[in-house]
């Protein structure tokens, strides 16, 4: 009789459907420390990163009323209007289902960066505890109920990472199609899809896998075809840099020198995580003095696509080409990454580690992540979130009473203007007034009665969004039917 032991097929089955059941049953976990942190921002009033939110949110109402290809025609790329304004064409435009569905993909992407960490062969505990960080470490908590694509783009570009790891055909892949979806929604995403393909050209040349080859077209297929569109609708295939170029001039966010532009994104790493990224300098270095540093050898190729995509924003930066603001979004993937490594570092030194040693090792994460908090969080300035409470309250009131072939003309004094749009979902009734676009001229005459009285002509507007503080000038167009904190909304009632 041999000495191998031999498993019946019963009990190998018995024990996939028992690690099928841990895995959803770890799966559920993530979702639900998500949901729990979701809730936690939305109660301290956290609705919107920047008015972006609000420009995306009628720029997908739109779409839900006439879709196209390029929904912005702009740099912005498509795939988020694609998603949302579909949604919204089902479900109605309100802002509400915008941010239901934010909410919801937020969560997806949380449940997606668990499902990268098991690709990747982190164990069940690391998985677990580094994709339940993931979900609540501040950005990524508040990019997780944002109405913007931030939050579930990192998640993709994570899982497509993973799958770089993995020896499994279909995960390749999948990894593949992520990371198409995810270079169709932003663009430091490219990078990283540009070192998928190399990795997938890479197993096809040297293994002969088909699942490499299609990889490699899948990884590079979103920009090729962005850049194809350019081509053929704007004469350049790097429109988009010009654009973001000049749009950063206007509104004078190039002043730094060449130096800082440089560092920029290295140093914003550190500062906007700070408790996250010291606790995972510690990990990795006492794992590497521990002689654990193989433990950690598996984020080997993700790393790599990370530091790739960091080089190329500090290069794109130095060029006047990185996001206009809130630039720090643009890590979040990286983040993500960190937290999962972390998550391993920290189960994989439980179980090594002697309890002497797991008690200084829990001490000394503690000690830098409170040296993070304490000594970098409070000093880190950054871009501050907006508050368009009132203009979207006014855009409800006006799509409430004003009628369904009435236009609503709309002044703010900024870029207010897109949540008074979202918040009255309705694309076609809107005329705004004055865009504030800093790349165009403008007068000071917007709001003399004469000025005004041509505009709402032209537009053949019957109501008209008002600041407050132009009080005086509403009363000579017509009557005051709602009003707030900070807008008036008048119904208009012009002599012929």
């Amino acid at each position: 009789m041999s000495a191998e032991t031999v498993v019946a097929p019963e009990t190998e089955e018995a024990g996939a459907q028992a690690g099928a059941r841990s895995r959803r049953r770890d799966a559920f976990l993530v979702a639900l420390t998500k949901l729990a942190a979701s809730v936690f921002v939305l109660a301290t009033g956290f609705r919107a990163l920047s008015d972006d939110d609000y420009a995306r949110t009628v720029i997908a109402q739109q779409f839900a009323v006439a879709p196209s290809l390029d929904p912005t025609g702009t740099s912005w790329l498509p795939f988020p209007f694609w998603l949302t304004g579909t949604v919204m064409a089902v479900a109605g435009p309100d802002l509400l289902v915008g941010r239901v569905l934010a909410f919801a993909l937020g969560i997806g992407g949380a449940v997606l960066v668990f499902v990268a960490a098991r690709w990747m062969g982190v164990e069940r505990r690391g998985a677990l505890l580094g994709a339940c960080l993931a979900a609540v470490f501040p950005y990524s908590a508040w990019l997780g109920v944002a109405a913007l694509p931030e939050s579930w783009t990192a998640a993709l570009v994570v899982l497509a990472a993973a799958s770089t790891v993995s020896d499994v055909p279909g995960r390749k892949v999948l990894g593949a199609v992520a990371i198409l979806v995810a270079t169709l929604c932003r663009y430091e995403t490219w990078p990283v899809a540009a070192g998928i393909a190399a990795f997938g050209a890479w197993d096809f040349l040297k293994h002969r896998r088909v699942s490499g080859a299609a990889a490699a077209a899948l990884a590079v297929a979103g920009p090729l075809a962005w850049m194809l569109h350019g081509l053929a609708h704007h004469d350049d295939a790097l429109f988009f840099v010009q654009r973001v170029a000049d749009y950063r001039r206007a509104v004078g966010a190039d002043t730094a020198g060449l130096l800082a532009r440089i560092v920029g994104f290295p140093m914003r790493f550190v500062r906007f995580e700070p408790e996250l990224v010291l606790a995972l300098v510690l990990a990795v270095v006492a794992h590497q003095k521990l002689g654990a540093g193989a433990e950690l050898r598996r984020f080997a190729r993700p790393a790599a696509l990370f530091v790739l995509m960091l080089v190329v924003l500090v290069v794109a930066e130095s060029r006047g080409g990185a996001p206009t603001h809130h630039n720090e979004r643009a890590l979040l993937a990286a983040w993500l990454l960190g937290t999962l490594v972390l998550g391993q570092a920290i189960a994989a030194g439980h179980a090594r580690f002697s309890v002497s040693s797991r008690r200084r090792w829990a001490a000394g994460l503690l000690a830098v992540a409170l040296f993070g908090a304490l000594a970098i969080r409070p000093f880190n300035r950054r871009d501050s979130f907006i508050d368009r409470a009132a203009e979207i309250d006014v855009g409800r009131a006006a799509r409430t009473l004003a009628g369904p072939t009435e236009r609503v003309a709309i002044v703010t004094d900024d870029f207010g203007f897109f949540a008074v749009r979202a918040g009255l979902a309705r694309p076609g009734a809107a005329a705004v007034l004055d865009d504030h676009d800093p790349r165009k001229q403008r007068t000071d005459d917007m709001f003399t009665p004469e000025r005004l009285g041509e505009e709402l002509r032209s537009y053949g507007a019957g109501w008209l969004v008002l600041p407050r503080k132009r009080s005086a000038i509403a009363e000579k167009f017509g009557t005051v039917t709602f009003e707030n904190e900070r807008f008036l909304l008048v119904k208009i009632e012009l002599p012929e």
